[in-house]
């Protein structure tokens, strides 16, 4: 059968959102708890008509649709070609959506579809294209492996228990340190640590330059100061006889399915030294008292695969369960 891959036109909107409408339930982690899935699918149904609505405005989106040689729809595409990488704000190539009618899931339509992305992505010079899929759903993500895209990153979910007593105790006899909000002279220490530790936050499938890392390197932080002073972000420090041990960032967050509100943890950075000393420990566990303090039960973060020392703590220790995974492709 042939297949046509071509951009939207209006004709094809109600097919758009009829499709989508079916597909939105695949998009949600099952490991996520308490999901309306009608409120979702309205959710996404109205963001999509304001997608639709906007398209011809957006350059930078193209909205493609698989047809046969009837000119009947199978499925459509959604890429954003000036998204930019979480960590050095590089430029890549983003999917928000692929979906194809189940009448033609087992047909090339999807795979057509991702070609003519990936094609517009190379087009617009992207080195990258990436998309994000719940952790369970084998079936697509080995879809996008066959096709040569690659695992990049995780993110983790938890639900907090309600009633559950997570207090951290400060008494520096108990622990040998301190936990307590960062303060406007605490700044050099925690840039200078991420700097240091960098590496670990960027997956090496990125194969970024040397002079890249380090323009990274240098401007990664700089608008961490207004952050924190605004409450866009929150950080506490770890503390012993006033020396600073480690840190952890984070921020109130969204989800962008389901919108609920969750604490994501940015970092937990601690100092070479004192790794092994349960500094780690305290902070991850203040970041859950802060976040019940706040009246706030998720959890969530992004770690890269290769930082495998982090995804183990994470899982392990902190009971965080593998909700999504990352999936990147070089163009």
């Amino acid at each position: 059968m042939k297949i046509n891959i071509h951009e939207i036109s209006k004709k094809y909107y109600p097919f758009v959102l009829e499709l989508a409408s079916k597909t939105v339930e695949m998009q949600v982690s099952p490991v996520r708890q308490h999901v309306n899935l009608t409120s979702v699918r309205e959710k996404y149904i109205s963001e999509m008509k304001q997608v639709l609505n906007l398209i011809k405005l957006i350059p930078d989106y193209k909205f493609l649709i698989a047809s046969d040689s009837h000119d009947e729809p199978l499925g459509y595409l959604l890429l954003d070609t000036a998204n930019n990488e979480m960590v050095t704000a590089i430029p890549q190539a983003w999917i928000f959506d692929l979906s194809v009618t189940e009448a033609y899931r087992e047909s090339s339509a999807a795979s057509e579809l991702l070609k003519k992305a990936e094609e517009i992505s190379r087009e617009k010079g992207l080195r990258h294209i990436a998309l994000r899929l719940p952790f369970t759903d084998e079936k697509r993500i080995n879809f996008f492996i066959s096709s040569g895209y690659e695992i990049e990153r995780k993110r983790f979910y938890k639900k907090l228990k309600e009633g559950e007593d997570r207090k951290v105790l400060n008494e520096p006899e108990k622990y040998g340190f301190i936990i307590r909000p960062s303060k406007a002279e605490d700044l050099p220490f925690m840039v200078r640590l991420i700097k240091e530790n960098l590496e670990y936050l960027i997956s090496p499938l990125r194969n970024y330059s040397h002079e890249e890392m380090e323009h990274c390197r240098e401007h990664f932080c700089d608008d961490l100061e207004d952050r924190l002073k605004t409450s866009h972000i929150v950080s506490f420090v770890a503390e012993e006889e006033k020396k600073l041990l480690g840190f952890f960032l984070v921020a109130y967050n969204e989800d962008h399915l389901t919108g609920q509100g969750e604490a994501y943890v940015n970092n937990i950075i601690v100092e070479k030294t004192v790794m092994g000393k349960r500094v780690s420990n305290r902070l991850g566990k203040k970041i859950e008292e802060y976040a019940a303090s706040k009246g706030i039960s998720i959890m969530s973060a992004d770690i890269v695969l290769s930082n495998r020392r982090s995804i183990m703590f994470t899982t392990r220790y902190f009971r965080y369960d593998p909700e999504q995974v990352g999936l990147l492709k070089g163009l």
